[in-house]
């Protein structure tokens, strides 16, 4: 389970001549680029990721970099997608796999293998991505060999996939499993701003959208950055006869009240939109 564009401007000035500044627009930022990828502007968010990502530390360009590889991979033009990949392969020559967002960039390489109908190379790529997972990376690990497993009929494929699944059932990794960190994937702690008493405890209620996205890793990557803040949310998956969609959502809430207080607390100061959507 995470880009500024920069610009650098001059001004021109003459003794003889004075001119109006012109009004400048305000330079993206990390922030900006992020709420551009939640509302699903994909054009915005690439261009903004692609600009700050450099001015970032050099320990965090890698998880930036990746964020506009996937908003690009998701405007719907084939040829975003295909420079997308080629982008995506350049980063993971760049990386060590020693860095952290190592097991990531392959499981989207899996995943673009995947949908492209590469079946064989995106399990070669997702054994990539195990080798270098750490414990966060177990869960979207497994639900990307199992969609793997769903396309591609193979005997070590549904070896690999039996041992994170065990690991996520019993927290042991199996005697001959590989040398990345393997755990029992607990179920996340609900965010200590969510009251208990908030949270409807049926299947009925409200939550709160921060996002849509046509690729998995894309949305556990916000799940992923919404944890470090100790936010709760999850992915709920939406399958039509058109395409799956991935959902992220917070916890369910009583009334539609109740959540978009919550929105307006929570998110709102990080500058992302969200929708509250009722459930069922």
């Amino acid at each position: 389970m995470f880009s500024t564009l920069i610009f650098a401007l001059t001004t021109m000035t003459s003794s003889s001549v004075q001119t109006a500044a012109p009004a400048l627009e305000p330079s993206p930022t990390l922030a900006t680029a992020q709420k551009a990828y939640v509302a699903g502007d994909w054009k915005l968010a690439t261009t903004s990721f692609d600009a700050v990502c450099p001015t970032l530390p050099e320990n965090e360009r890698a998880e930036c970099a990746l964020w506009g590889i996937l908003a690009l991979s998701q405007t719907g033009n084939s040829a975003d997608f295909t420079h997308a990949a080629l982008r995506l392969d350049s980063l993971i020559q760049a990386s060590s796999p020693k860095t952290r967002v190592y097991s990531d960039l392959y499981m989207t390489k899996a995943q673009f293998e995947l949908y492209l109908g590469k079946n064989d190379k995106a399990f070669a790529s997702w054994k990539q991505a195990y080798e270098a997972a750490e414990p966060r990376q177990y869960a979207v690990l497994s639900q990307v060999c199992e969609s793997i497993q769903k396309n591609y009929t193979n005997e070590e494929v549904s070896e690999y996939c039996g041992k994170v699944k065990k690991v996520q059932t019993t927290g042991t990794p199996s005697a001959s499993s590989s040398s990345a960190s393997v755990f029992a994937v607990t179920k996340e702690a609900s965010s200590s701003s969510v009251s208990s008493e908030s949270l409807e405890p049926t299947k009925s209620g409200w939550v709160i959208q921060l996002g849509a996205f046509s690729l998995h890793e894309s949305a556990q990557i916000m799940v992923d950055n919404f944890k470090k803040r100790n936010i709760s949310v999850h992915i709920t998956e939406k399958i039509s006869p058109e395409k799956t969609l991935y959902l992220v959502q917070t916890p369910l809430f009583p009334t539609r009240e109740a959540a978009v207080d919550y929105g307006a607390r929570t998110f709102a100061p990080l500058n992302l939109d969200f929708i509250p959507v009722k459930i069922p």
